[in-house]
């Protein structure tokens, strides 16, 4: 039996994040940290709340336009100065260009991380957006080894499928 945790992604579509007010339990809480190699300008008002959350993670935005270690370096310079117990690397298509080669960038930068840290690196993406990276990377069992975070805003919280040839989250 699968069990849900219920959780927010904290960005700009909040002005501050408390958990003490939520209308239910909040698990988890992931803020976003970085975007590119820009510190997302909310970080510190965010993180009052998300430090009172019992799992706590912290996300980038990968971009199109910078270099994935460029990324990947200001991504961990950042939220090393928070209490993170979760790094998640956050693959979407708005403002980027999705090419084989920024699928492929996906994977260096997870695997960096994985190498420069002790943290759990977790994928942040949609379905659509998974089977891209499937296609590019061309390599199910790499991952099926990358937890998974799959955003599902317009669905019932709780009701999403795995993508296919994933095992498991």
């Amino acid at each position: 039996t699968m069990t849900n945790a219920f959780g927010c992604d904290v960005a700009i579509y909040q002005t501050s994040f408390n958990p003490a007010v939520a209308t239910g339990a909040v698990n988890f809480a992931i803020e976003k940290v970085t975007d590119g190699i820009n510190v997302h300008s909310g970080l510190e008002t965010m993180w009052q709340g998300v430090k009172q959350v019992n799992v706590r993670g912290g996300y980038h935005y990968m971009r199109s336009n910078v270099t994935w270690l460029d990324q990947a370096n200001k991504f961990l310079d950042t939220a090393a100065t928070k209490d993170f117990h979760i790094y998640a690397l956050d693959f979407e298509q708005a403002n980027n260009i999705i090419t084989s080669e920024f699928c492929r960038d996906a994977r260096r930068l997870i695997d960096y991380w994985r190498s420069k840290t002790n943290k759990r690196v977790i994928l942040y993406t949609n379905m659509n957006h998974y089977n891209q990276l499937r296609t590019a990377i061309q390599d199910d069992v790499w991952l099926n080894n990358v937890p998974l975070w799959l955003a599902n805003p317009n669905n019932t919280p709780g009701v999403t499928a795995l993508p296919a040839g994933r095992t498991s989250w």
